[in-house]
């Protein structure tokens, strides 16, 4: 999962420690602490992030998180949990998970 916030990004993959980076719209870096720091490109016609040497992420079917602009925003949780918030409305923070026919949650 990819969160993005300005030109600052955070990854997060099940099993490992939260990575940190920077993107510029079309490419950037993310410290991978486990690891080591990663460079990548955006291909923005394929929806696809390309870390080189044959390792590119494609964004699969159709992702219900992100921000809407009626002020409600969903978060994806863990598998196919999400959480919904709704406070611009005076509303409490929802909670539900994703139904899909991959049954994958993506």
């Amino acid at each position: 999962k990819v969160a993005e916030a300005s030109n600052q990004i955070k990854v997060s993959i099940p099993n490992r420690a939260v990575a940190y980076g920077t993107y510029d719209g079309n490419s950037g870096s993310v410290d991978f602490t486990d690891d080591r720091t990663y460079s990548f490109t955006y291909e923005a016609a394929n929806n696809r992030i390309n870390w080189g040497a044959n390792n590119i992420w494609n964004r699969g079917g159709v992702d219900i998180a992100g921000s809407y602009s009626n002020g409600i925003t969903i978060t994806r949780g863990v598998g196919k949990d999400i959480s919904v918030d709704m406070s611009s409305y005076g509303r409490p923070q929802a909670s539900g998970t994703v139904t899909c026919p991959t049954q994958t949650g993506k």
